[in-house]
């Protein structure tokens, strides 16, 4: 019981620098923070089973009119569904 006590401290300090750690290099590398490093480790270092019947379109950054153009585009083609994970920025009317 008492060696746990004597360990608080120096888990306190291993707490706080890794804290401060993870602060700092979000502040200089945004993109840890966005999750893009950890798309690129799993495009480049990891398998993926592919399925040749399912297409993937990037439509990142895009306005929503584009992207309307995009889906006008995709329905030509047929397909059974077209799925969307988007998170749109307000709308700006000017």
């Amino acid at each position: 019981m008492s060696t746990n006590r004597r360990n608080i401290p120096q888990y306190l300090l291993l707490s706080t620098v890794s804290l401060v750690l993870c602060i700092i290099l979000f502040s200089i590398f945004p993109s840890l923070a966005r999750f893009q490093f950890t798309d690129f480790y799993y495009s480049r270092f990891m398998k993926s089973a592919t399925a040749p019947d399912i297409t993937i379109v990037n439509i990142e950054n895009r306005h929503r009119h584009e992207i309307a153009q995009m889906i006008e585009k995709l329905e030509a083609g047929g397909p059974a569904v077209i799925g969307l994970d988007v998170i749109f920025p307000p709308r700006q009317d000017s």
